[in-house]
This record gives C-alpha cells, sequence and structure tokens, in this order.
C-alpha cells in the first residue's frame, strides 16, 4: 500500500482533485488541512504544492492556493524549493 505522502503527491500531480479533497480529509489529524499536505512532502521537501505547479494542474494548485490558504511562497523543508522554480 501506499504511503500518505505518496498517494497525496500522486493525486496532485495527476490532476485528481476530487481523490485529493477525499485524501487530505481522510489524513488530517486535527492541525487543518494545509498542515496535512504541507507535511507531507517528500525527502527533498517537495510536496504536492510543487508536484501539481511542474505538472499545470491548476485546478489542483487552485484548491491548495485558494482553498487550503497554502502560501505560494511555500519552501520544501530540505531543498527549499519555491513554487516558482517548478
Amino acid at each position: 500500500m501506499r504511503s500518505r505522502r505518496d498517494a497525496i503527491i500522486s493525486a496532485a500531480t495527476n490532476g485528481e482533485l476530487n481523490r485529493l479533497k477525499e485524501l487530505v480529509a481522510e489524513y488530517d489529524d486535527g492541525r487543518g488541512f494545509a498542515n496535512t499536505v504541507t507535511s507531507l512532502s517528500n525527502d527533498f521537501g517537495v510536496g504536492a504544492i510543487h508536484y501539481a505547479a511542474a505538472k499545470g494542474k491548476l485546478n489542483v494548485l487552485d484548491y491548495l492556493i485558494e482553498d487550503l490558504g497554502i502560501d505560494v511562497n511555500f519552501l520544501g523543508l530540505s531543498l527549499r524549493i519555491g513554487i516558482l522554480v517548478c
């Protein structure tokens, strides 16, 4: 079974917005959906917002930025990769 991180990143990368929303709700630990998404980055600090941007998944970006309020300047944890790099 894929990990939570892989499932979230896969849904974001493929533009599967409904699936992404389901996963975020399922995996939320009470700290809020935005925190759930940003805490599930890969080993290089790259997360759902970065993959969605790299693949041009505007529907996912709209959800992550407008609905969840994730900062477009969110940086990955270890490489400090901003969304604009993507």
